[in-house]
């Protein structure tokens, strides 16, 4: 994985996972790409393996190393990877111990929805059969998920374990209370009604979709004003869409938030939207935004239902096309929407202290 502050919603997990484990005082070592933010007393668990950017070759050179080291010098019980691609090289060392593989979604998938060409979706399939026919047991994020695995990869229902994403409800706890001074310092308008999407600027992530919602909404409600916060190759398209449906006043691009940002950006917005329209597990989006006690909507994709349906089925959309998400939107400018501690009250269950503990669970009984 990326210690450093990245997109990916398994990165983020990665390290709010790191953070339960760190609450509930259980050992670890975790080695991952990047240069660790952390400084307390866990910055000696974290070993960076070198930057991101390194060629493959490197980068399964150095993983490989690590493995060696930690399988031989220091009382290893388990491996739980992430990614396919970085579990490959450690579960083909003679001493591995036994895997718990955290299915974060289909790579090949993703890939192939994204218009890749067929040898590489092909190779990446192989790569996460290879490691995932290993596994002792696999985590996903949601009955979807569930499914998409025994599917994609053949793993039987006795081998999965669902365990939802988490959320830090300390930091995703900015108060609502003075919208107006919150949109001032993020730059945004403070007399509009501010809808929120926060995506990697992807084709499966819904935004063209969205746009065209926007274009219907803004008829309606002349005041509604989306931020679209992300990066991605998407970018030049979806705002050269946004100028040809007239939507220039409407919509705003403020490119990737850092993450000191995100709380400020859920709390000064009035509804959050996760339009994806494939291939989505969970969406830590959602908890992210409701801790801040902003509701969310999305769209009947993937795990996506799972998160919110709990708090309100009404959050999630009828639909992943326009005409739903224009709907959903109007209804939401209507009123109608959890309130604010609602929202807070129900993002702590979610807390990542919690989820982990479950996750340890699962990690206690492979590792026996």
């Amino acid at each position: 994985m990326n210690f450093e502050a990245s997109a990916g919603g398994a990165d983020r997990y990665f390290r709010g996972l790191l953070s339960g484990l760190d609450a509930l005082g259980v050992p670890y070592l975790a080695a991952a790409f990047g240069k660790s933010a952390e400084t307390g007393p866990s910055a000696s668990r974290r070993i960076s393996l070198g930057p991101p950017t390194a060629p493959l070759s490197a980068r399964w050179c150095a993983l490989r190393r690590f493995g060696k080291y930690a399988f031989s010098e220091s009382p290893t019980r388990l491996l739980a990877a992430h990614f396919a691609l970085y579990a490959a090289p450690l579960v083909s060392l003679r001493n591995a111990p036994p895997l718990v593989a955290h299915f974060h979604g289909s790579w090949a998938a993703e890939s192939a929805a994204e218009g890749e060409g067929r040898i590489a979706v092909a190779a990446k399939a192989l790569v996460e059969r290879y490691v995932l026919a290993r596994a002792h047991h696999c985590i996903v994020l949601s009955n979807a998920f569930r499914e998409l695995l025994t599917k994609s990869c053949g793993v039987v229902g006795e081998r999965i374990t669902v365990i939802p994403g988490g959320v830090d409800t300390e930091r995703f706890s900015c108060p609502r209370a003075d919208r107006a001074a919150l949109r001032r310092h993020l730059g945004w308008p403070e007399d509009k009604r501010i809808l929120l999407c926060v995506r990697r600027l992807a084709r499966r992530m819904g935004l063209e979709e969205l746009l065209k919602a926007l274009a219907q909404v803004v008829h309606a409600h002349p005041d509604a004003h989306l931020i679209i916060a992300g990066k991605g190759i998407m970018e030049k398209p979806l705002r050269e869409m946004a100028s040809a449906l007239g939507l220039e006043a409407s919509v705003q691009f403020v490119g990737f938030l850092p993450e000191v940002s995100l709380p400020l950006a859920y709390a000064a917005s009035e509804v959050s939207l996760v339009p994806s329209q494939t291939l989505e597990g969970f969406g830590l989006v959602t908890l992210e935004s409701l801790a801040c006690g902003t509701p969310v909507l999305v769209t009947p994709v993937g795990g996506l239902p799972e998160a919110v349906s709990g708090l309100a089925p009404s959050l999630v959309l009828p639909g992943a096309d326009a005409g739903a998400l224009a709907d959903g939107l109007n209804c939401a400018l209507r009123g109608g929407l959890p309130s604010s501690e609602a929202c807070r009250a129900y993002a702590e269950s979610f807390a990542w202290r919690n989820i982990a503990r479950r996750v340890l669970a699962v990690y206690e009984g492979a590792s026996r």
